[in-house]
């Protein structure tokens, strides 16, 4: 009885990203995985049929595909069915489809041949870099990452749905990371694997853009109606550090009132900002530390 194919998840709240997106570092197989993302956030329901044919092929707890070699599963048929009452679900919204970005592809690319050499499953690089690290060697995200690692899978169809059962996952956590509607971006990568024959490594954010300079150093900065050109300029430095484009739009948008004051208290990983106008002060703050789902 062969391995079971495995999957590996990954998730944070903080950051943003690509390189030139106007070059791609995807080919035909990457761009049908994301069809067939796309196809279950806008239209869940669409994935129905192929879960119940997948769901004819057990016998017990085993997966049986002509061809190769028998997989030993968790939950069975019974973790299809849970997966298609998900999706028939109204809870189960419909999302926006998400689009590559060459930074989050390049990093998946670069953890995918990592695993397939060192034989490992994980999210830490044989150099000991981590989903983030990798992601920001590319470009720069924001609000939110993730990452699935799905191994034993070659076809965009297998791996997409092996993702989004998560068999013997309590969390859902790689079907959450699918189904996540602040993830606007995503990245593949695709390799042989020494131990599990294939990985996919997926990279998501919600947003990501060119890679821009960021404060390394504490910063506190008071803009008043004064409107220092000097403090202007270290608030926008401050908010090009920082991972949050709701509150930097809100800042921004803010500075053009010259009433309001703005204060700007940085550090690395972390920000707290206060507007206060017509002698009502709101407060306003964020850390970007990574949060790790459970397994």
């Amino acid at each position: 009885m062969g391995q079971m194919a495995c999957c590996f998840e990954h998730g944070a709240l903080m950051g943003m990203d690509p390189v030139s997106e106007m070059t791609h570092c995807h080919g035909a197989v990457e761009e049908e995985i994301l069809r067939i993302v796309n196809q279950v956030r806008t239209d869940p329901k669409s994935m129905v049929t192929a879960l119940e044919e997948r769901k004819t092929r057990f016998q017990d707890m085993v997966y049986k595909v002509e061809g190769r070699p028998d997989f030993l599963t968790h939950e069975g048929a019974k973790g299809i069915e849970e997966c298609i009452q998900y999706l028939k679900s109204d809870k189960t919204n419909r999302l926006d489809p998400l689009e590559f970005r060459n930074g989050l592809c390049m990093a998946a690319a670069e953890h995918a041949e990592d695993l397939g050499t060192s034989g490992d499953t994980g999210h830490t690089g044989f150099d000991g870099s981590t989903i983030q690290s990798r992601i920001e060697r590319y470009g720069d995200w924001g609000e939110a990452f993730g990452a699935n690692n799905c191994l034993g899978e070659s076809e965009p169809l297998e791996i997409v749905l092996s993702l989004l059962i998560d068999d013997g996952n309590k969390s859902r956590g790689h079907r959450k990371n699918l189904m996540n509607p602040m993830f606007k971006t995503i990245g593949l990568g695709l390799g042989p694997h020494t131990k599990f024959g294939d990985v996919c490594v997926m990279n998501f954010a919600a947003e990501y853009g060119p890679k821009v300079e960021k404060l390394t150093e504490p910063l506190r900065v008071t803009v008043n109606k004064e409107r220092n050109p000097e403090m202007l300029d270290l608030t926008e430095k401050i908010l090009q550090s920082i991972p949050f484009s709701d509150m930097s739009q809100k800042v921004r948008t803010s500075l053009k009132d010259p009433t309001v004051t703005v204060i700007l208290d940085y550090k690395p990983g972390a920000i707290e900002i206060q507007i206060t106008q017509a002698g009502i002060t709101k407060t306003q703050s964020g850390t970007w530390e990574i949060q790790k789902q459970k397994l």
